[in-house]
């Protein structure tokens, strides 16, 4: 068993959130104008039409128009825009 399936037993069992002790992140779509996600680790392309946010296991890419990143944290990223399609890729 891998360690990032142990934290996320360990998680589940002190019924926290399981991206605070692993490694994997959250995304939240609010319609097809907006993109949440939190545990990145920083954007690798950044134009008007993609989007390409490195996870620590994970790339998101979000392809779509008039695409701004509306706000960054150490945390989480917001992106806003016309969203047409995300891709997860590993």
């Amino acid at each position: 068993m891998d360690m990032n399936r142990i934290r996320s037993k360990l998680a589940d069992e002190l019924e926290m959130p399981d991206n605070v002790m692993t490694n994997n992140f959250d995304i939240r779509i609010q319609g097809n104008r907006r993109v949440i996600i939190e545990n990145h680790v920083g954007v690798l392309i950044y134009e008007h039409d993609i989007i390409h946010i490195k996870t620590k296991i994970h790339n998101v890419i979000i392809k779509g128009d008039k695409l701004k990143i509306g706000e960054i944290t150490d945390f989480y990223i917001i992106v806003n825009g016309v969203i047409n399609e995300i891709q997860i890729r590993e």
